[in-house]
């Protein structure tokens, strides 16, 4: 029965090594036309999860980039473009059986 309690949840929470990321990210509210009827529990595992509260910052930065540079952005932006894809290579090269030099 314990294990089926709030008090049980509430414990194994705080004592989760990953606590310390939750408040990283948004939750919807348990009602999306009422803001203030409490935080949801989000158990969706087929979704892009839950917004981290950094990627509306993250994605301004790319689209301000792309706005004053255009192009240049590849090379000459805060997060380069042409390199986005350097720390997939070595693990794409894996999966398809190449060389790191051979994925792009």
């Amino acid at each position: 029965e314990y294990l089926k309690s709030e008090e049980c949840a509430k414990s194994l929470d705080e004592k989760d090594p990953l606590n310390c990321f939750r408040d990283e990210f948004l939750y919807p509210p348990k009602n999306p036309k009422d803001p203030s009827s409490g935080q949801s529990i989000y158990l969706c595992g087929n979704s892009l999860g839950l917004q981290p509260k950094a990627l509306k910052k993250r994605i301004q930065e790319e689209l301000d980039d792309w706005a004053n540079l255009g192009v240049e952005a590849h090379f000459d932006g805060r997060h380069p473009w042409v390199s986005t894809d350097e720390p997939l290579l070595e693990n794409m090269s894996n999966i398809v059986g190449a060389q790191k030099e051979e994925v792009a």
